[in-house]
């Protein structure tokens, strides 16, 4: 066997003569302790220059002792022998915070994180860094520091933030008020719409019970629905709830509900009210309108029964009683042409009074026709351009009445309040839609007729249920230098 030895010579002088010690030391051990050592030395140094992450030993000064290849990459080679410190290398606007973290190095327990910027060949790069001390004979002279790149990181927590911002401005900015309730419906979370709708603000309300808020006549549909969430079920249709304002009046809100209970981020159920005050508000008064037409109609209908029919009757009871008296041949053969005449004008009476209830002529020929009609009955009041692209086509019966009253209502407003003395009354189909465009050379109208305290008479809120009533877009046209305008789109496919 071979091993590793240490040799030592000395000269000396023994009894006169020149003699050459030797002395020979086994050191096996330490070879081969020393080849561990490099070996080590070797790995470690591999992993160290093959890490993405940057790895630096500072001395007491923050002065570089040993970089990484991966943070000779971002900051530059020989900055060792260049004697450049840590600090050196930070961009301006980050060194003041950088300082005040690495200042921890020097008390215990001597190690310190921070996060900054650095501009690299790839752009504008984030790291984050780890330092702590090196014990040497129980002092602390060096620090290693670990440097991880977190730009994509950074990039997630900015567009995460980015994400929340824009949610909570749409969130907090939501004409609806939404809720965020327990299993017992204790509010978690409310926005602060609520303060506009309900009169009471974010902490008035976190906290407390959402039934407390509901009339005491509904807090039994709330109760329901969110029994039914409890269950599991995951949705509710929207059913119509009235809330109490600080002002204490009773507001009517349209309420639907989702269960979130299982979400781990929610554990809520999101309860969702809007405000229907005004379309509630808004349908009585349209139904008001149609409640006040159809009287208006009955009232029509009456008066054209007893102002035109009944004196034709009358006349006709008066004559049939003379025949009984009157013998002379000459006078019996006047009354009774006088009966036919009369009878003819209660037949023609009689179909005038049933075409304005339901106008035959609509049902059997259609708009058009119907139109032309009655365009030529009043065309000696005023004149009327009549366009129209459409010819014998069918519609519904609920849209060419519709569009039929609509018509003769906007004529007979003309015709009582314009002072016009022209109309132009124009129908064309287009795409999807069935189009009314009406004009005439009138005064026009003054914008508040249209507001809803105004209404501009029964005749205005007839037109606006009607055009309601078929899903269509109305444009009226107001405060004209000339004359009044309105238009209408009629959707031929209705939901």
């Amino acid at each position: 066997d071979t091993f590793w030895t240490e040799v030592t010579l000395k000269r000396a002088e023994i009894h006169g003569e020149t003699k050459i010690i030797a002395v020979v030391r086994d050191i096996s051990d330490r070879k081969k302790t020393q080849k561990m050592l490099e070996e080590s030395e070797t790995k470690y140094r591999m992993i160290v220059e093959g890490q993405n992450d940057l790895i630096v030993r500072l001395d007491s000064s923050w002065a570089l002792q040993f970089i990484s290849p991966s943070f000779e990459k971002i900051f530059g080679k020989d900055l060792i022998s260049k004697k450049k410190k840590f600090i050196d290398l930070i961009l301006e606007e980050e060194q003041d915070l950088v300082k005040i973290a690495m200042e921890k190095l020097a008390r215990p327990p001597h190690s310190c994180f921070f996060e900054f910027k650095v501009t690299t060949p790839s752009g504008l790069r984030w790291y984050a860094w780890n330092f702590s001390g090196v014990e040497s004979n129980n002092a602390i002279k060096d620090f290693i520091g670990v440097g991880r790149d977190i730009t994509y990181q950074k990039m997630v927590e900015s567009a995460l933030r980015e994400s929340e911002d824009r949610f909570r401005s749409i969130v907090q900015n939501l004409s609806d008020v939404v809720f965020l309730l327990d299993e017992k419906a204790n509010i978690k979370y409310v926005t602060p719409s609520c303060e506009q709708y309900l009169g009471m603000g974010v902490e008035e309300l976190l906290g407390n019970n959402l039934l407390n808020l509901i009339h005491s006549d509904d807090t039994w549909l709330a109760e329901e629905n969110i029994a039914l969430h409890l269950e599991g079920a995951d949705y509710s249709l929207p059913y119509e709830l009235r809330f109490r304002h600080t002002s204490n009046e009773w507001k009517v809100f349209e309420a639907k509900s989702q269960n979130l209970l299982s979400h781990a981020a929610v554990n809520s159920i999101i309860f969702t009210i809007s405000d229907v005050t005004e379309r509630k508000l808004m349908e009585k008064q349209v139904l008001d309108a149609i409640i006040k037409t159809e009287e208006k109609e009955r009232e029509r209908f009456a008066k054209d029964l007893h102002d035109d029919l009944g004196p034709l009757l009358s006349s006709i009871k008066m004559y049939v009683g003379m025949l009984n008296k009157v013998k002379d041949d000459k006078k019996r053969n006047f009354i009774l042409n006088s009966l036919q005449d009369i009878v003819k004008e209660a037949i023609a009476t009689t179909k005038d009074v049933s075409n304005d209830l339901n106008p035959h002529v609509l049902n059997n020929y259609g708009l058009i026709s119907a139109l032309r009609l009655f365009i030529e009955k009043i065309s000696k009041q005023i004149e009327i351009e009549f366009i129209e692209d459409i010819g014998e086509g069918r519609y519904s019966a609920a849209a060419e009445l519709s569009l039929y009253r609509i018509s003769k209502e906007l004529i007979n407003n003309t015709l009582k309040h314009a002072e016009a003395t022209k109309i132009k009354l124009r129908i064309w189909e287009k795409g999807r839609n069935l189009n009314l465009l009406f004009e005439d050379n009138g005064k026009g109208m003054p914008e508040d007729a249209l507001k809803v305290k105004k209404q501009g008479g029964m005749g205005l809120s007839n037109i606006v249920s009607r055009a309601k009533s078929l899903n269509a877009k109305h444009t009226f046209h107001t405060n004209l230098s000339n004359g009044f305008k309105f238009e209408m789109q009629v959707p031929l496919i209705q939901d």
